[in-house]
């Protein structure tokens, strides 16, 4: 009996609120490595949600472990936000539950929008695999 596979889809993450750029690391003697405190809570949440975004998408986190395309809209950041910060604290919002690793992301299509009146700042990450059939839940 052989294995049936099934085509992958891609899987969308709304994260609610102002977009957060990635902050550098801090060290100290008395708490080692650590990130700004709005960076870590948004983080902590951004992760929460893709992970919740790829069970209900899928039954279980995809945990992709093959190169996937990613894009990402960041709708209300704010204008001193650089663009490369921003799309570094989306991609760690992936791992390790939707990717494995952001090594095996191939492409990135990043955009900045004003947010929209009833909708407001978000972020929004689609991830795609660039392998059709891989099933989500690789690992």
């Amino acid at each position: 009996m052989s294995a049936t596979k099934t085509r992958a889809v891609a899987l969308e993450v709304v994260i609610p609120g102002q977009p957060v750029p990635a902050s550098r690391p801090r060290v100290t003697h008395a708490r080692g490595v650590y990130y700004h405190k709005r960076y870590e809570q948004w983080l902590e949440s951004a992760k929460w949600l893709a992970r919740d975004a790829g069970v209900k998408a899928f039954g279980s986190a995809p945990r992709w472990v093959s190169s996937v395309t990613v894009r990402v809209e960041f709708y209300g950041a704010n204008d001193q936000a650089d663009i490369d910060n921003l799309l570094k604290a989306s991609l760690d919002a992936l791992q390790p539950d939707v990717i494995a690793n952001d090594r095996q992301v191939k492409s990135v299509f990043a955009f900045r929008h004003p947010a929209s009146g009833l909708i407001g700042p978000r972020t929004v990450i689609t991830v795609i695999p660039l392998d059709p059939f891989e099933a989500g839940g690789g690992g």
